[in-house]
């Protein structure tokens, strides 16, 4: 056999050991998962709510995990919690510090994920007092919510001061009585700038008037129907805000309500209303 037919031998040896028979340690490079938030970093008031989306490539697998602070779904009493689905509750207070880290993971790579910062805030205020026609001075109530709700049994109880009432307790009978009016005069927290929309939830009834920044929300005179305007505002301010209810017959419903920009319809809690 000539020297050139071993050396070829050889060399065919050689591919098969070293270039074949092993990979030196090596895998293959895997495909690159990148997750993303929106909306990016955010300011949210005490207890309201926005919800979050996460969007991953790389991957047919696009589920996240969510955390606030590094605890799985967030702790609602603390710094907030958070949803499957990304929606995000401030918790009822400031949290120290105020801002709060809220992560999306991916589950197919838990080494790829993304993170916002949310600024919470609150206008720490105290609610709106009251002033009846009858000359009764109330003291400071929020969320404004009056009159007919279906969780409160019995013609003896109306929705007054957040709760089921008794009609004795309440300044008037604001399940069923005429022959008063009430005027709330104070100011609103806009806890961030975006479109705010006021409306109600179901109805209300009775003559009912709305201002918010000087802009007219309602005036409705009416024995059930509905409010709806979307109004800017700028964030981080005080805002007048300026409320007459008047019966007129019918159930006595009368509330303030809003949709905070890409939040859920709530009542106008406490802490965002003052004298």
């Amino acid at each position: 056999m000539s020297k050139w037919v071993l050396l070829v031998c050889l060399a065919i040896v050689l591919v098969v050991i070293f270039g074949c028979g092993s990979d030196n340690g090596t895998k293959p490079t895997p495909h690159n998962v990148t997750v993303a938030i929106e909306p990016a970093a955010f300011t949210q008031g005490v207890g309201l709510v926005v919800t979050f989306s996460a969007t991953v490539t790389g991957s047919t697998n696009t589920a996240v995990s969510w955390s606030v602070n590094g605890v799985a779904g967030g702790d609602s009493a603390t710094v907030g919690s958070i949803a499957a689905t990304g929606r995000f509750r401030a918790p009822d207070g400031v949290p120290l510090p105020a801002t709060v880290v809220v992560k999306a993971t991916s589950v197919a790579d838990p080494a790829a994920s993304d993170s916002v910062l949310v600024t919470v805030v609150s206008g720490n205020g105290t609610g709106l007092p009251a002033t009846y026609s009858e000359g009764l001075e109330q003291p400071l109530e929020g969320p404004i919510f009056h009159g007919w709700w279906d969780d409160c049994a019995g013609t003896d109880h109306n929705f007054y001061q957040g709760q089921c009432t008794p009609v004795v307790d309440s300044p008037v009978d604001w399940a069923d009585g005429t022959g008063w009016a009430v005027s709330w005069t104070g100011q609103l927290f806009v806890p961030f700038t975006g479109n705010y929309r006021f409306a109600s939830r179901y109805w209300v009834d009775g003559n009912v008037h709305i201002l918010v920044n000087n802009t007219l929300i309602t005036n409705l005179n009416t024995t059930g129907d509905s409010y709806d305007t979307t109004i800017p505002l700028t964030g981080n301010t005080w805002v007048p805000v300026f409320m007459t209810f008047q019966p007129n017959g019918g159930s006595n419903n009368m509330h303030l309500a809003w949709v905070t920009p890409g939040g859920e319809w709530c009542p106008v809690a406490r802490s965002y209303l003052k004298p």
